[in-house]
């Protein structure tokens, strides 16, 4: 899961030992593979909430959560990188294992841009490209919620049940490659890079 996302991620066990971390992850959280595997969370991923506070060093309230079943939802950081401050959206995908106490926590880090979206505001504000306090409300909640189809919605479910794409072509009596490109404008309209990512980011939002 680690290795295939193309967004910056890595993973801990119970113990909150990095076990697992990609380049994207590297580069992004400065962490080489030697200091970054084996390393404690808090070595590798030095960063604050988005009041200003420090994470708690065991993230203890991750674990506590996932030790009491409690879904983890997506939130943004401020990373400390070399050269500056860095805001990223953070997806948390828990894997269970048969003995409860233990667990992998996998984090998606993803660079939020919000500058980016402030200045399309912007020019959509100037170019009278709708009613201006949408505009507004839709840069305040960070674009709102995806939207997606409703045959889109049924294959996320579908894949979120554990379905293989012959199968649910199957079950849907459509072909294989329509479900791949649904699949596609899924992982297009979320931002996302991979199904699991995909179910996560649904979850999280309630989209599913």
């Amino acid at each position: 899961m680690v290795e295939q996302a193309s967004a910056a991620a890595f993973a801990i066990d119970q113990d909150n030992r990095v076990v697992a971390i990609n380049a994207a992850g590297e580069e992004l959280l400065a962490a080489g593979a030697a200091g970054g595997l084996g390393s404690s969370l808090a070595e590798v991923l030095v960063a604050r909430d988005v009041f200003g506070n420090r994470l708690c060093d065991d993230a203890c309230g991750l674990h506590a959560m996932v030790l009491g079943s409690e879904a983890v939802q997506s939130f943004e950081l401020e990373l400390e990188t070399a050269e500056k401050p860095v805001r990223v959206a953070v997806s948390v995908v828990v894997v269970l294992s048969a003995r409860p106490e233990r667990y992998h926590v996998v984090y998606f880090l993803r660079p939020r841009h919000r500058r980016r979206k402030a200045d399309e505001a912007i020019e959509r504000l100037l170019a009278g490209d709708g009613r201006p306090f949408e505009i507004l409300a839709e840069v305040a909640n960070g674009g709102g919620l995806p939207e997606l189809t409703e045959r889109q919605t049924e294959i996320l479910r579908r894949i979120a049940a554990g379905g293989a794409t012959r199968s649910i072509a199957g079950d849907l009596h459509i072909s294989v490659n329509t479900v791949r490109n649904h699949i596609q404008n899924i992982l297009r309209k979320l931002s996302v890079h991979s199904k699991t990512e995909a179910v996560s980011v649904a979850i999280r939002q309630r989209i599913i």
